[in-house]
């Protein structure tokens, strides 16, 4: 090995060397700027699913329908006006 490029090994292996050892880097403490988010109250609001209108309406066509099944009726949840 030449001595030129031995004393350019040995250099670079020594500055890699001493750059470990030196201290730890003082890390500059950054504060963010607050984020700023956006509220808004929340309340129930009133049922919209039925609607009342001062008409009576009726069907076009009627059909009637039937079936059977097996089994015995307990009970009757039907309200006929």
């Amino acid at each position: 090995m030449k001595p030129f490029s031995y004393a350019l090994l040995m250099s670079f292996f020594s500055v890699l060397t001493l750059g470990a050892c030196t201290s730890e880097d003082v890390q500059e403490q950054t504060t963010e700027a607050p984020r700023y988010v956006k509220l808004a109250s929340v309340s129930p609001i009133p049922n919209f699913d039925e609607f009342t209108f001062p008409a009576v309406v009726s069907a076009v066509k009627t059909v009637d329908v039937s079936f059977e099944v097996s089994g015995r009726l307990t009970q009757t949840d039907l309200i006929t006006e």
